[in-house]
């Protein structure tokens, strides 16, 4: 049985490794940067409210359908927040089984991350072009955080024509898949405040 101190040891640690993880992964493209889009390279575009942090992982869709968390030692693809309303990065394309998975928000400190069973929102990406995946929309129910998904590839044509519009000749809309998590952090010990995204 843990001890509350163990608990807030415990607590303690969780907060230091998210934080940990927020100097990694990829950050929005600046609105004044050059064309940074070539043949092996892809950018995913994604709307998203409220202003939370999200990370999302290279993942692997299993044979069964569901979607491979990553290892605890596996490093962040995209780490940022949304700006004017959109995620935009430069990342490497998906392969043939790969997919960009959401894995955490964070409404504060704490990360939320998916548990077994629950769906997660997932990217495919194609080399050389801005990849519009839709629209995620977080609340918090009963302390949770829900997500809803919805498409507006008008609006986030505009978006670009505003912010970015060196991109807007590689824009095709690519709809994302929720797939069921094979395997989830909820629950865990090193992670004891993590809980679903999505029911």
């Amino acid at each position: 049985m843990r001890t509350p101190l163990a608990d807030a040891a415990i607590k303690a640690l969780a907060i230091v490794a998210s934080l940990s993880l927020s100097a990694c992964g990829a950050k929005n493209i600046r609105p004044n940067s050059g064309m940074q889009l070539q043949g092996d390279s892809a950018v995913l575009l994604l709307g998203m409210t409220p202003n939370w942090r999200i990370q999302m992982f290279r993942t692997h869709v299993e044979d069964d359908g569901t979607i491979a968390s990553p290892s605890q030692l596996q490093s962040v693809e995209i780490n940022t927040f949304p700006d004017n309303g959109y995620v935009i990065v430069k990342v490497k394309p998906t392969a043939a089984s790969e997919r960009i998975s959401v894995e955490a928000v964070f409404p504060g400190m704490i990360p939320y991350m998916p548990c077994e069973d629950s769906r997660k929102p997932t990217f495919v990406l194609q080399a050389g072009k801005v990849n519009y995946v839709g629209d995620l929309d977080f609340t918090i129910v009963d302390g949770t955080p829900h997500y809803s998904s919805t498409s507006n590839p008008e609006k986030a044509q505009q978006f670009l024509t505003t912010y970015y519009p060196q991109y807007v000749s590689a824009f095709e809309s690519h709809p994302m898949a929720q797939l069921n998590a094979h395997k989830g952090r909820c629950g865990n010990v090193t992670f004891p405040l993590v809980i679903p995204i999505y029911r």
